[in-house]
């Protein structure tokens, strides 16, 4: 049986936080950037949020990554926390 994932993706600390209101994933993929945020209603919203969930934090050097390797490792991380049971699963 083959996994599968649904993805939202957000670029902007008010929208992630919308989205993670609407979705209500099993686990969420975040730059190391917007889970530092602090100091404005939205970002400890989002925050707050963050701590009823799974979270994989992307190192500030994800970018300089090797596109595979550092998709292999990220996937890797995803399945661990949702049990290798993908089936729609949402990750914000």
């Amino acid at each position: 049986m083959a996994l599968s994932y649904h993805v939202v993706a957000s670029e902007n600390l008010p929208d992630a936080w919308t989205l993670l209101s609407a979705t209500r994933p099993n686990a969420a993929v975040v730059s190391a950037e917007l889970r530092a945020s602090s100091g404005t209603r939205a970002a400890e919203s989002f925050n707050r949020q963050l701590t009823a969930l799974s979270v994989i934090e992307l190192p500030a050097d994800f970018s300089t990554h090797d596109a595979g390797d550092a998709g292999q490792v990220l996937l890797n991380q995803v399945r661990t926390i949702l049990g290798g049971a993908g089936n729609g699963a949402p990750v914000a």
